[in-house]
């Protein structure tokens, strides 16, 4: 256990955009990753980067210091500059041993997540240990921590609150439409063809959407989304001569003036006086005030989402304390599996050693004695030493499941 190490920089000490400084450099990340684990003795070593955080676990049997920390990230980025190595002591978390479980398990469970409760950390940690396996960076102690971990992360979602009800301004506002009971067969209209627009269209069409209208300034972007929900692209522009009827608008762009403004929506309303859905994602906001106050709409702002995401956040939060009580019976657990695992592996020879006494008996100590066996009495003596060469490659295996269960 004493082993293992980790060596992680997160968004609680870093700026996600300063976070990008110490990343591994995709175009060899291989190559680097092989030549750190052979020129820091590391026996085993998993390289997880995320949105958030870049995380180093690993197995060596060196002792951690400022210098392997400056010697590890100058070897995976040799373009580091002075600076950032200065600061690397200051932003650098570290944990060893048992820690470093404990803090590996609080990953995985998303309760050291940017967002408490998100699920998609225990699927980059597979995705990640799938990766440097295939690399043959990672050995037995690291695929042991891994399967271990997923299992916990899978209970702790499963059994305690921690990932129950949405915070992200996406999830939410889908989950709006679904609350407002607007019918499957309503027609979207999507404003706005960047990443968040780009989620909406995803999980829309997950819960049942089918009809959608994209349009964005960029015509080859409002392509691209149009091509993922199966539905029409044009222009920004061609948003006020829109004449088909529509039901829910959604819009996220980045104008610093309403795209939405009140003689557009006049516009495209023509006579239909039905009620509407507007969802208005961005900041500043792209929908005019008039249109929201409009007797027939039903619009929700990205503060509106924003409030809810809080709210809902502090339901998560509540669970903190069980899912942090399930953590440390983990810890003891995977304590207990470690160390029959590193029994069991210390035991493999048992088996050949035990072979080995048998033989040298048979053929050299006892040689003459068994010459002069004949044939029943030799058999006789064979089946003794079958039994007794299975009963003894046996009982250590017994008595380490015995010891650590």
């Amino acid at each position: 256990m004493d082993r293992f190490r980790i060596l992680t920089i997160t968004h609680k000490k870093l700026s996600l955009n300063q976070l990008g400084k110490f990343v591994v450099p995709g175009d060899d990340k291989a190559q680097r990753l092989q030549s750190l684990k052979e020129r820091m003795q590391i026996d085993e070593l998993l390289y997880l980067q995320t949105c958030n955080r870049v995380t180093f676990v690993f197995t060596t049997p060196i002792s951690h210091s400022p210098s392997f920390t400056e010697r590890l990230f100058s070897i995976v980025n040799p373009d580091i500059t002075a600076k950032d190595k200065a600061i690397l002591e200051e932003v650098v978390d570290v944990y060893e041993g048992t820690d470093a479980i404990r803090h590996f398990l609080s990953v995985a469970t998303s309760i050291d997540s940017l967002v408490i409760g998100e699920r998609e950390i225990h699927k980059q940690i597979r995705l990640a240990y799938n990766e440097c396996q295939q690399l043959g960076l990672t050995g037995d102690s690291i695929r042991l921590l891994v399967k271990h971990t997923i299992e916990v992360a899978k209970k702790v979602f499963t059994d305690t609150d921690i990932s129950k009800k949405p915070v992200s301004v996406v999830s939410l506002a889908t989950e709006t439409l679904l609350r407002l009971k607007v019918i499957k067969d309503a027609r979207i209209l999507l404003i706005g063809a960047g990443n968040t627009n780009t989620l909406m269209g995803k999980l829309l069409i997950k819960n049942g959407y089918r009809h959608f209208a994209v349009f964005n300034r960029t015509l080859e972007n409002a392509k691209i989304l149009a091509s993922k929900v199966n539905g029409t692209a044009h222009g920004l522009a061609d948003l006020v001569a829109y004449e088909k009827p529509f039901d829910v608008i959604i819009s996220c762009t980045g104008s610093t003036t309403p795209v939405l403004d009140w003689t557009t929506y006049q516009q495209m309303l023509r006579s239909d006086q039905r009620k509407k859905v507007i969802i208005d994602l961005a900041v500043p906001r792209d929908v005019d005030p008039r249109v929201e106050q409009a007797g027939h709409v039903t619009y929700v702002d990205v503060e509106q989402l924003r409030s809810l995401a809080n709210k809902n956040l502090d339901f998560r939060r509540q669970a903190l304390g069980l899912v942090q009580e399930m953590i440390e019976e983990e810890v003891a657990t995977f304590e207990r599996l470690f160390h029959q695992r590193q029994l069991e592996q210390a035991m493999r020879g048992v088996s050949d050693d035990v072979k080995e006494i048998r033989s040298r008996a048979l053929e050299a100590v006892f040689a003459k004695e068994v010459e002069t066996l004949d044939p029943e009495a030799r058999e006789t003596l064979d089946k003794v030493l079958d039994y007794m060469e299975k009963k003894f490659i046996s009982i250590p295996y017994t008595r380490a499941r015995q010891a650590f269960s």
